[in-house]
């Protein structure tokens, strides 16, 4: 991604897709939040993520409206305009020049060697000493839930509403585990996957609106830019770029990249629990 590009998800089919009157919701130090009509548009700075629901804007135009604006300021939105009001006054971003980033989940077919690695990598982590909810013997009876063949019996169903907005933060550790669950098994068209996105669209109201937004992008398919340089790795599995996609991934957020690592590593130990079940054999087979 250039640092002087204007970048959008290509989650959005146009900038006011989810309305055209919108707020400031939240602030933080690489990035705000606007809320329109109960979705958020993530706005960052970062040359290293993009949100699946997000814009990136150069630095020295970030800084701008950050000096501008502050929570609760309206914000009118075009098919190529921010117009922010502030007590300073109104402050216009032009959006003419951005350009889309593709961050649909891309399906592949099943790898062993890849997942295998992947696996392996994931695990000398030692993530589940890492999370930001508590490993206690319940939480560890779902995730010894979540990664059985029996995906359609009650007991996987209750792991996955028992995490749904479990643990603290703006987006509960609870539902960054059942993100990156979701996204890997998303890529092998998993046959849970729908379940899956049912019972999260159901449980949507029980967590906090950004982490609310994340799931529901997941579900139609959109993830955040370092997932897809993962998912884009298993396309081309060079052992020795795995460190630096997952560093990535890691590196989001307080606890929310492990978390989410956390999630894909049960969603690949599922996936190999079952791949003959499932069919799932080595692509180069």
């Amino acid at each position: 991604m250039g640092k002087a590009e204007y970048l959008m998800s290509s989650y959005f089919s146009k900038l006011n897709d989810c309305g055209k009157i919108g707020r400031v919701h939240s602030t933080f130090t690489h990035s705000f939040n606007l809320i329109v009509a109960g979705r958020l548009i993530h706005i960052t700075d970062s040359d290293n993520y993009l949100s699946s629901f997000g814009l990136r804007i150069p630095k020295e135009m970030f800084r701008k409206i950050m000096n501008f604006c502050k929570d609760d300021d309206i914000v009118k939105i075009t098919d190529e305009t921010l117009i922010f009001y502030s007590y300073q006054g109104v402050k216009i971003v032009s959006l003419k020049s951005i350009r889309k980033v593709p961050l649909e989940i891309i399906n592949l077919s099943y790898d062993n060697q890849s997942v295998e690695l992947l696996t392996k990598k994931l695990k000398s982590y030692e993530l589940d000493k890492q999370l930001g909810i508590e490993n206690t013997r319940q939480n560890q009876k779902y995730f010894e839930q979540l990664i059985q063949p029996e995906y359609s019996n009650q007991k996987w169903v209750e792991a996955l509403i028992f995490f749904i907005g479990r643990g603290r933060g703006l987006t509960p550790s609870g539902d960054d585990i059942l993100l990156g669950y979701l996204f890997i098994l998303s890529i092998y068209q998993h046959p849970a996957v729908k379940q899956i996105q049912e019972i999260l669209l159901n449980g949507l109201t029980t967590t906090t609106i950004i982490s609310e937004n994340y799931l529901r992008t997941a579900v139609q398919g959109f993830v955040s830019s370092p997932f897809i340089q993962l998912n884009q790795w298993f396309m081309y599995p060079v052992p020795e770029k795995l460190d630096v996609v997952l560093k990535n991934i890691l590196a989001i957020g307080h606890t929310s990249g492990r978390d989410t690592a956390y999630g894909i590593l049960l969603g690949v130990i599922m996936l190999s629990n079952e791949k003959i079940n499932l069919g799932l054999n080595d692509k180069n087979n």
